[in-house]
């Protein structure tokens, strides 16, 4: 069953699957959270604070203990203002198709250092894969970051499905990574992932 047949409201869908951090199908037997009053601001279910102390540059939190993800630009007094916030998966740790435990997000302060707006294909994984060019993970906006290539990315509709399962990547809802790289990452922001 799909949540649109359960909250047909496209307002009250997006807010359910914020809150519950997947845009996956909902099974016979799952558990999900819902408010008993849909706030109309984006931001009211937001695991991260509206304001913080901050004196530096605009920058991306992704809490991976969390599963989310956050965008903040610096205001007034030292201080920082939440623009957006969306859900994240990370990597799983130990990658499913080599057994090592390099599939791990790195935790740390990084800048994005590679951009590509759109579809693209990873050169990585699936590791099986022998063309690259038709079988690679499928993903859109690709916001590089990590010592190992790791990124930001958009992933296709309904695989963000509430628990850190990536390659090492931060997957987020599409229209999320839309918004990071049409109207928030440049070269050289600032991103902090956080603890698993």
């Amino acid at each position: 069953m799909s949540g649109g047949e359960l909250f047909p409201n496209k307002l009250e869908m997006r807010v359910l699957m914020k809150i519950n951090r997947r845009n996956t199908l909902i099974w016979n037997g799952h558990t999900i959270a819902v408010p008993r009053v849909f706030e109309p601001d984006p931001l009211a279910y937001s695991p991260f604070p509206k304001q913080k102390s901050w004196t530096g540059q605009k920058h991306i939190v992704v809490d991976l203990k969390q599963l989310a993800w956050a965008a903040y630009e610096p205001i007034e007094n030292g201080k920082a203002k939440l623009l957006k916030w969306g859900p994240a998966a990370g990597g799983v740790g130990k990658c499913r198709e080599t057994g090592k435990y390099t599939c791990k997000t790195p935790v740390g302060i990084w800048q994005i250092y590679e951009i590509k707006k759109g579809f693209a294909r990873s050169s990585l994984y699936p590791v099986e894969c022998t063309d690259k060019n038709k079988c690679g993970h499928p993903y859109y906006n690709v916001m590089k970051f990590g010592p190992r290539f790791e990124a930001l990315h958009g992933e296709r509709a309904g695989h963000v499905s509430g628990t850190n399962i990536s390659h090492g990547c931060v997957r987020m809802f599409r229209e999320d990574s839309e918004y990071l790289i049409n109207y928030f990452v440049e070269f050289g922001t600032m991103i902090l992932v956080e603890r698993y």
